[in-house]
């Protein structure tokens, strides 16, 4: 009744309710599971822009997971909106997320330009979109968000490795944090140095500490016969750095769009954010 009063007629028009109250409505009727609600939203916008602003909204509520099927309430709601545009990257998601098989599918079907879903793969982590996030590794307009996506598949290491002559400046660091964040990847990373496939000057200390931190004994064996004796970095080191980037904070404000490339470059790979990265 409520939604009815206030999206009754011209109400749908009001600027207010544009540029505020419809993705917030979507995202919150979602989120909270009433999935008749939802749908009578989806079912009731009168223009493509209203239903836009829903999706966006709708698509945030699942952001970082999917649901195992569709909710009954939603089926024919989202059948009417992939036939109306069924290759469209906003209605497509949404439908993946809504745990839609045949638009995962359509995802994987190798018909439509893939990147700007490549943050999705990588929080779905189903196994038979690897293939297909290696493949999309070289491209370098790609590479960092591919990078970040792999991070949520330990099993990824030996596909990046096998690419890494493509990889080059910020995309070779990042994947090098990726694989020196768990045990197994890093084995394969030394494998890697030792064959003569990836350089030992090119593994940077940060990396080499956080090996040594893993608490694998094997590995610290091999490390310290390459590099000699690698500590992790102790309490006062991490507490001195800590204090440094407070004290960088201070003097001014952020910029989240820079901060997150930053973050999917290099922190990506051990750490979660945003829905992306790995968990370690």
């Amino acid at each position: 009744l409520v939604l009815e009063q206030l999206f009754s007629g011209e109400a749908w028009n009001f600027p207010l309710t544009r540029k505020v109250l419809l993705e917030r409505i979507g995202r919150r009727y979602l989120a909270e599971g009433e999935y008749a609600t939802t749908a009578h939203l989806l079912d009731t916008a009168p223009d493509a822009e209203a239903l836009t602003l829903l999706l966006r909204g709708m698509e945030k509520a699942l952001e970082g997971r999917a649901l195992a099927q569709v909710p009954q309430a939603l089926g024919s709601s989202l059948d009417r909106l992939l036939k109306e545009r069924p290759t469209d990257p906003l209605r497509l998601a949404f439908a993946v997320r809504l745990g839609s098989t045949p638009a995962y599918r359509t995802l994987l079907s190798g018909e439509m330009d893939l990147a700007p879903f490549v943050p999705l793969l990588g929080q779905l982590a189903r196994e038979d979109s690897l293939p297909i996030l290696l493949r999309l590794l070289p491209h370098p307009k790609t590479q960092s968000s591919v990078l970040a996506a792999l991070a949520s598949f330990p099993q990824a290491a030996e596909g990046i490795l096998g690419q890494w002559s493509a990889l080059k400046g910020p995309a070779r660091l990042q994947a090098l944090a990726l694989l020196s964040g768990r045990a197994a990847p890093a084995r394969l990373l030394l494998d890697a140095v030792d064959s003569g496939r990836v350089e030992a000057k090119e593994i940077p200390l940060d990396a080499l500490q956080k090996m040594s931190a893993l608490g694998d004994e094997a590995l610290s064996v091999r490390l310290t016969k390459r590099w000699g004796r690698v500590s992790a970095a102790s309490d006062g080191e991490k507490r001195a750095q800590i204090g440094s980037l407070r004290n960088i904070l201070s003097k001014g404000a952020g910029d989240r769009n820079r901060g997150r490339v930053h973050y999917t470059k290099l922190c990506a790979g051990c750490h979660t954010l945003w829905g992306e990265g790995g968990k370690v």
